[in-house]
C-alpha cells in the first residue's frame, strides 16, 4: 500500500499554545487571497507538518516552522516576500563554490523560521492527526 501523506498547519500563539489552522485557509494566506485584519503589522509563528500514513499508521513526521510577516491590511507581507524570493548579492553574482551559495541560503532560511521550545513540540505531538476506525483495520 503506497503511503498517504497528511498535511496539516498550526499557529503559536503568544503563549507558546499550538492551534489548529484550516490547511486550506493557510494556502489562501500564504498565496496572499485571504486578508487576517487580526495579524496585521505583525509576524506569526506557524508549523506546516507532513504526516505520513502508511496501513493505518504513522511512518513520518516532517515539520516546518515559519515565520509569516503580515503588512497593514493583514495581508501576508509583499515587501517581506519579496525580501524572501530575492536572490542575495552572492546568488546573483554567481558565487565561486557551491559551499558559499549554500551558507548564504542558510543563514537566509534561518531568518524566515523559529525555533520551537520542548513545550511546543509536546504541544504538538498532542496534535498529531487521529487516525479513523477505518484506518485502524490495517494497522499491523
Amino acid at each position: 500500500m503506497a503511503v498517504k501523506e497528511v498535511l496539516r498547519a498550526y499557529l503559536v500563539d503568544e503563549d507558546d499554545q499550538v492551534h489548529r489552522f484550516p490547511q486550506p485557509r493557510y494556502v489562501r494566506v500564504l498565496r496572499r487571497e485571504e486578508r487576517m485584519p487580526m495579524f496585521a503589522r505583525k509576524t506569526i509563528r506557524f508549523v506546516e507538518s507532513v504526516y505520513g500514513v502508511e496501513n493505518g499508521a504513522i511512518v513520518y513526521a516532517l515539520a516546518h516552522f515559519p515565520l509569516i510577516s503580515f503588512d497593514a491590511n493583514g495581508r501576508r507581507d509583499k515587501v517581506h516576500l519579496h525580501t524572501e524570493q530575492q536572490p542575495t548579492g552572492e546568488e546573483s553574482r554567481g558565487a565561486e563554490t557551491n559551499e558559499w551559495r549554500l551558507l548564504d541560503l542558510a543563514e537566509r532560511m534561518a531568518t524566515l523560521r523559529w525555533e520551537p521550545t520542548e513545550a511546543v513540540f509536546k504541544r504538538l505531538e498532542g496534535s498529531i492527526p487521529q487516525l479513523r476506525q477505518k484506518d485502524r483495520r490495517f494497522a499491523g
